[in-house]
């Protein structure tokens, strides 16, 4: 059976134009048909500007993780450079248990690694120093890395920047 049309309904259809409530069955043919078109036109831009502030949206997002992630390659970058100068006898950080003694041989050496490198530090000949104790080696080894620090920041002001 074919679906009855609800005549008494579409009578009290309405729509909006220029803010006022307009009843549909009150205009000619022609006039609700350009009515529609313009209703699917207007839909259609609605869609258009969706769209295009979606992909505005999708592009500052894009955007923002790039920065993100950027930032963090930096604060990672950071935390290695802080770690490493920490190694630094001037820093605040500064351990001894950096430092790794070795005693043996001719010459009784300190080892640590600084910026990725292993420093070694000479602390002289094991007949002066063999009988010494871990803090008075540890003493000299800053001195000497303090020198070794000092020096490459002397070298890092007095080089030719580019």
């Amino acid at each position: 059976m074919r679906p009855k049309v609800p005549f008494e309904e579409i009578e009290s259809y309405t729509f909006k134009e220029k803010g006022e409530d307009r009843v549909m069955v009150e205009y000619p043919f022609n006039q609700l048909i350009a009515i529609r078109s313009r209703l699917q036109r207007t839909i259609k831009n609605k869609d258009r500007e969706l769209d295009r502030l979606k992909a505005d949206y999708d592009k500052k997002v894009r955007s923002l993780n790039i920065e993100k992630i950027n930032i963090k390659g930096d604060l990672r970058k950071f935390k290695l450079v802080i770690g490493e100068k920490m190694k630094d006898p001037n820093s605040k950080g500064f351990e001894n248990s950096k430092f790794t003694i070795l005693r043996g041989g001719k010459y009784v050496r300190a080892k640590i690694r600084v910026m990725g490198r292993a420093r070694w530090l000479h602390i002289g000949s094991v007949d002066k120093w063999a009988n010494k104790s871990d803090s008075a080696i540890l003493t000299v080894a800053k001195e000497k890395l303090k020198d070794h620090f000092e020096d490459a920041e002397l070298k890092k002001l007095s080089a030719p920047s580019t």
